[in-house]
C-alpha cells in the first residue's frame, strides 16, 4: 500500500519517464533483440521438456514479463545499483515459481483433466458401465456402456470408446450446470497422449475416415482408480 500511494504521488512525472524509457530502448538496441530474448526465456522456462497443454502459452507470457522487467532494470541501473541483480533473481526464481503455480492451476481446468476426472467419477459411481469390470457385473442393463475391461501385458486396463465417454461426460457436466468439454475427439486424444495417459501407441479409426469411433487404453491406476 505504501509503495502504491508513492506511485500515485509521483504519477504526474511518469509521462516524461516513459518517453525517456522509449528512447533508451531504441538507443540500447532493446527493440532489435527483445523478441529473441523473449523466445530464449520461453525455452528456459520450458526446460527442454516437450510442452503439455498450456505450457507453451504460460511460458511465453512469463517470458514476455521477465524480458520487459529486464529492460526496465537496464534503464534504471544508473539510479538503482541493484537493478541487474534484481532482474537476474526475478528470472531465476520468481518467474520459475510463477510458472509452477500457474501451470498447476491451469492443468486442473484443461479439457483432458476435466474429462478424466468426470469420467472417473462416472465409472466409480456406476453411472456408466465397463463390460467385464467385476465391480460393474451386477449393473442394470440400462446403464450406458462406454468400454470394456481387459488385460494388456498382464496389466488391467479399460478400453474405452472416446465418443461414448465424451457424450456421457458432457451430459454429466450439463446436468450439474458446468461448462462442457469443448474439444473434438481428435484434440482430446492429442491432449491425453501429450500428458502420457494413453497406452495405445496409435488410435484406431473406423475405416480410416477419422476418429469417429476411437478406442484408447488408459491405465487403471493413473487417476482415482480409473
Amino acid at each position: 500500500m505504501e509503495r502504491g500511494l508513492r506511485c500515485l504521488r509521483w504519477s504526474p512525472s511518469y509521462s516524461g519517464v516513459t518517453a525517456d524509457f522509449v528512447r533508451h530502448l531504441i538507443a540500447e538496441g532493446w527493440t532489435g533483440r527483445f523478441a529473441g530474448d523473449v523466445q530464449a526465456a520461453q525455452r528456459r522456462l520450458l526446460g527442454g521438456v516437450p510442452p503439455r497443454q498450456n505450457d507453451a502459452r504460460v511460458a511465453a507470457n512469463l517470458a514476455l514479463l521477465g524480458t520487459a522487467f529486464a529492460a526496465a532494470c537496464d534503464y534504471l541501473r544508473d539510479a538503482w545499483p541493484g537493478a541487474p541483480d534484481a532482474a537476474a533473481e526475478f528470472a531465476a526464481s520468481d518467474l520459475v515459481a510463477l510458472r509452477d503455480e500457474t501451470l498447476a492451476g491451469s492443468r486442473e481446468h484443461q479439457a483432458s483433466e476435466v474429462f478424466l476426472h468426470v469420467l472417473a467419477g462416472l465409472i466409480e459411481n456406476a453411472h456408466v458401465k465397463i463390460e467385464n469390470h467385476p465391480e460393474h457385473a451386477a449393473l442394470a442393463a440400462g446403464v450406458p456402456i462406454v468400454g470394456r475391461a481387459t488385460l494388456v501385458g498382464g496389466r488391467a486396463v479399460f478400453v474405452l470408446c472416446t465418443s461414448l465417454c465424451l457424450a456421457e461426460v458432457n451430459g454429466s457436466l450439463r446436468t450439474s450446470g458446468r461448462p462442457i468439454v469443448a474439444a473434438t475427439e481428435r484434440a482430446l486424444l492429442d491432449q491425453l497422449r501429450a500428458d502420457g495417459k494413453i497406452l495405445a501407441p496409435t488410435p484406431q479409426a473406423d475405416g480410416g475416415r477419422g476418429p469417429a469411433t476411437v478406442q484408447v487404453a488408459l491405465s487403471t491406476g493413473n487417476r482415482r482408480g480409473f
